[in-house]
């Protein structure tokens, strides 16, 4: 037979008059009826398949509670005084002597059943064990408990209605290590279930914490470097990964005992092996010293002039950093701002690249001992260079009016334009030493364009792209006439000659809509514009106004026609005479 334990509890006595003594004899009140009460566990929650016994003198009237946790009697004697008891899985779980019912009210039973939470940990309770199966069994109840579940989140498992007052449970739980595939099992625990013990149960398995504190050179805690570790042997690929915060803490927890190896890795190099492996068979706490210095990146012009000092926004530069073959870092930035390439593995020298809108503005290796330092220096190709404009074989008046030309200079997205003015030069300071395409502009319109890659303190050349243009005039009749022409753009004359009958050729003209104007005999006879589609053609005919008269000379009645009148005609400057037939 299981043994039975006493739940201690105030007394409850009741004391019920049968009669009211007040001059005489008092009326006898019912005395027979139905008794309910509602059983609740520790926590006040109904407590059903729990068995009350109401005992007397001469029985033991027992009821067993529904769902809701009620157990009614009929038929009982409502004044009398019963011992009563409750018994949940064998267990008796209240005892109340001298109970008496009351009429009014619903007496609730409060039984020293309880919800057990069992909390697994950690070694030295570090952390909570998620996924942990826990077990709890007792050979004292009836029948006995044997119950098994998981811990959740907090690394907690509760296991709901067990009777406590004394009664003996053992506790145990095991973790199955899904990486490294073991079972862990933590000790038994022996636990006499009462009120000041069912929610302090704790079981501590066999699993350690490695933190690790990673540091550079200078002790600073360093972010987002990889330990890669494995159990007993470094073999394929790491069994666990864990990257370093902000304090540079890389922590790996609930690891079984046993040997185990880790390495640090940053930006594609393993930078720290440990060696020996590491027994683990308590919690570690390390801090590693790594070959890591944070780099800053200078830029220099040819004139060893910084370019933080150009005025902003400055230039977007694209910064790579090679080791041997690979890349190892690349940002963009402002020129105008310190370039802050992070950490670099500092034991080994690498290869810089600038570009600028993906052109080549230095190449060079940086070593090791630079590195160390955090300091890294560069000479790029920045600087000044001026552009002059070659207005060799010009017609006329054109290199006066090419001081009018504006020089654009593009690089990628890059954009430069500048003015020659009357030296038919321009000087372009603090730019980069790249190679541009250029287009020289009058007005809007373009008259040359090619390609200049300047050098730092020295001249380059552009020049108009030239064009030749035959030029004849003709009369009315498609006779061609000599006479003399003036070309003019806008408001300045480009030049002046004479047009011969078999036509003319000017040589060093520009792509510009030119306006014309063709005198004959001192008589402005034709004026237009030659288009820049005539230049690109090569060819142009002035239709001149200008053609034969034929004049009847008549009597003064206007009838009879005058033979060998003489007759002079004379437009402007013009003048010829002739006899008529």
């Amino acid at each position: 037979m299981k043994g039975l334990l006493t739940f201690l509890a105030p007394a409850l006595i009741v004391f019920a008059l049968a009669f009211v003594l007040q001059g005489g004899v008092a009326e006898a009140s019912p005395t027979h009826g139905t008794i309910t009460i509602t059983v609740r566990d520790y926590h006040g929650n109904p407590l059903p398949d729990a068995y009350v016994c109401l005992r007397n003198e001469t029985a033991c009237y027992q009821a067993k509670t529904g769902s809701n946790g009620q157990a009614t009697w009929s038929g009982m004697e409502l004044l009398e005084l019963y011992d009563l008891n409750v018994t949940y899985l064998g267990r008796i779980v209240r005892e109340i002597p001298g109970w008496n019912y009351s009429r009014t009210g619903d007496p609730n039973i409060r039984t020293g059943v309880f919800d057990v939470k069992i909390c697994v940990v950690s070694a030295g309770g570090l952390e909570a064990v998620q996924g942990a199966s826990v077990g709890i069994m007792s050979v004292e109840t009836n029948p006995d408990v044997n119950r098994r579940s998981t811990t959740q989140s907090d690394g907690c498992v509760t296991f709901q209605r067990l009777p406590g007052n004394g009664t003996s449970y053992q506790v145990n739980a095991t973790f199955q290590h899904q990486v490294f595939n073991l079972r862990i099992e933590g000790p038994t625990i022996d636990l006499s279930l009462d009120r000041d013990n069912y929610d302090r149960t704790v079981v501590e398995l066999p699993l350690y914490r490695l933190r690790l504190t990673l540091q550079d050179r200078s002790a600073r805690p360093v972010r987002d470097l990889v330990v890669n570790l494995w159990r007993g042997e470094k073999a394929g690929p790491p069994q666990l990964s864990q990257t370093s915060d902000a304090s540079g803490l890389a922590v790996f927890r609930l690891l079984p005992s046993g040997r185990y190896v880790y390495e640090v890795a940053y930006r594609g190099d393993v930078i720290y092996t440990v060696d020996p492996p590491e027994n683990l068979d308590r919690n570690r706490d390390r801090s590693i010293t790594l070959p890591l210095t944070p780099i800053t990146l200078e830029l220099y012009d040819q004139k060893n002039k910084p370019l933080t000092s150009y005025p902003p926004p400055g230039f977007r530069l694209t910064v790579r950093f090679f080791a041997d073959s690979r890349l190892y870092f690349e940002a963009t930035e402002q020129s105008s701002t310190t370039i802050n390439a992070g950490y670099f593995y500092d034991e080994r020298d690498y290869r810089l690249v600038v570009l600028f809108e993906g052109q080549e503005v230095f190449s060079g290796v940086i070593r090791a001992e630079d590195v160390k330092s955090g300091r890294v220096q560069a000479k790029i190709r920045f600087g000044d260079f001026s552009v002059a404009l070659d207005t060799a074989g010009l017609y006329g008046n054109l290199p006066k009016i090419m001081q009018r030309a504006v020089l654009r200079l593009e690089a990628g997205t890059y954009t430069l334009q500048q003015t020659f003015g009357g030296g038919l030069t321009t000087t372009l300071r603090d730019q980069p030493l790249v190679e541009y395409s250029y287009q020289l502009l009058i007005d809007g319109s373009v008259i040359g364009e090619g390609a200049v890659a300047p050098a730092h303190g020295e001249a380059r050349q552009v020049r108009p792209t030239l064009y030749s243009l035959r030029l004849n005039a003709s009369s009315l009749d498609q006779r061609p006439v000599a006479g003399r022409l003036r070309l003019t753009y806008g408001n300045e004359l480009v030049g002046e000659l004479e047009l011969s009958r078999e036509g003319v050729v000017i040589d060093g003209l520009v792509k510009l809509p030119y306006r014309y104007v063709f005198i004959y005999e001192g008589v402005e006879v034709a004026g237009g514009t030659v288009e820049q589609q005539d230049l690109e053609s090569g060819r142009y005919t002035i239709a001149a106004a200008v053609g034969d008269v034929r004049a009847r000379i008549l009597d003064n009645a206007g009838k009879e026609p005058l033979r060998g009148a003489l007759v002079s005609l004379t437009v402007a400057t013009y003048g010829e005479e002739g006899a008529t037939d």
